[in-house]
């Protein structure tokens, strides 16, 4: 945020933009950034496991490991049971 309002601020300073135009462009970005962040997350709960399903997903081992809790169950589960390490 400090970056940012740098920038603002040397927007105005410089003669490039007027604050309300400053203030606009926040508004649409924050509003941009956080519809983006929204699709984003619809499409991790939805289409990512759509997409694990897929025969051609499974055969190139696409996984989302945002929703694998342990990484090593997860490799563990690829192994025979004698690779598996040992606790």
């Amino acid at each position: 945020m400090p970056q940012a309002a740098t920038v603002a601020w040397s927007r105005v300073y410089l003669g490039y933009h007027t604050w309300f135009q400053v203030v606009a462009g926040a508004a649409v970005g924050g509003g941009l950034g956080t519809g983006w962040a929204r699709v984003m997350e619809a499409a991790e709960t939805m289409l990512y496991p759509r997409l694990e399903a897929l025969k051609v997903c499974k055969a190139l081992r696409f996984r989302d490991t945002s929703r694998a809790g342990d990484l090593l169950d997860l490799l563990d589960a690829k192994r025979p049971p004698s690779a598996k390490h040992k606790q």
